[in-house]
């Protein structure tokens, strides 16, 4: 960074024929010295730099900036965007009310670094279970409680459950029993072929009123997240959430509260919450739960459940 300082003079006109006693020339104590500072010299691109004019006897200033947006200025203390990477410099002139002036060039005095991208993220996922008999009386159950929750971190069009689609032999055996061996390796295939990250296998919860947290990690390729959870006990009711995505516009978001939605898996007729097991014949498809004892006729409300998605910094 080089720095380089120029001084002028105004011209001034003289009303007074005899120059004898009189000079053009302006007191040093009074001559304008230009000069600045601002934060921090080297930022990434987008970021705003105020620069801050700590000029002597001045009353008028001219900036110019390099790289800048705007690229000049007559503020005394401008606010200039940097768009794009590189090392620029900075003038600034600063006039006395006379026309004196003095410039100082600051040369490669910004340093506007590419943002860096982050390529992967992890984020702390609370499991908050809101089932209990004040929240949704009808029938409610003892030994209340949900399974583990399992999924996986995908990309778009990877799925392993569908609202109006069969259930899978381990979304049946997730939503019957809690047990996910049958539909971890039924992730794990996915996985394989590439639309899928990994399995989560995160956390269940001892009631249906408590909350249990776990981590995952995301990356810009595969941001999205589904999990379920068998509701217990029940005879293939489950909650899940589908698809949520933890990328906005290319960044991660810092944190993210979804409800999850509660489904039949239409592997067991059973009405109620302790019903006998009895298998549906033929399995009827995936669907909304509406009816009670947990539906009011439309939908599941207020949500069993919800899942918190916290940013944890690198």
């Amino acid at each position: 960074m080089k720095k380089i300082v120029v001084f002028g003079l105004g011209l001034i006109l003289m009303a007074a024929c005899n120059t004898d006693n009189d000079s053009s020339d302006t007191p040093a104590d009074q001559f304008p010295v230009a000069s600045f500072t601002v934060q921090s010299t080297t930022v990434t691109t987008g970021t705003q730099v105020t620069f801050t004019n700590t000029s002597q006897n001045s009353t008028a200033y001219t900036w110019v900036f390099s790289g800048g947006s705007p690229s000049q200025s007559n503020e005394e203390n401008p606010t200039v965007t940097y768009n794009s990477a590189g090392v620029f410099d900075v003038t600034l002139t600063a006039f006395n009310n006379v026309g004196d002036n003095s410039s100082v060039i600051e040369e490669d005095f910004i340093t506007v670094e590419e943002e860096a991208i982050e390529t992967m993220a992890t984020y702390n996922v609370t499991f908050v279970g809101n089932w209990n008999a004040t929240n949704h009386p009808t029938d409610f159950p003892s030994g209340d409680h949900f399974s583990r929750a399992v999924g996986m971190v995908h990309q778009a069009g990877a799925s392993f459950f569908e609202e109006g689609a069969l259930a899978t032999d381990g979304v049946e055996e997730m939503a019957e029993s809690g047990v996910n061996g049958t539909l971890q390796a039924e992730i794990d295939d996915i996985v394989d072929g590439g639309t899928a990250l990994s399995y989560i296998n995160g956390e269940g919860l001892l009631t249906g009123f408590s909350e249990a947290s776990f981590q995952i990690t995301v990356t810009q390729e595969h941001s999205l997240v589904t999990l379920v959870s068998m509701i217990a006990p029940s005879p293939d009711w489950f909650v899940a959430i589908e698809d949520v995505d933890l990328l906005s516009n290319g960044t991660f978001v810092e944190d993210l509260t979804v409800d999850a939605i509660t489904y039949d898996a239409g592997t067991d007729s059973g009405a109620s919450f302790t019903s006998a097991n009895d298998d549906t014949d033929p399995a009827e498809n995936i669907s909304l739960i509406t009816t009670p004892p947990l539906g009011n006729g439309t939908t599941v409300s207020p949500p069993m459940a919800m899942f918190i998605f916290t940013k944890v910094d690198q």
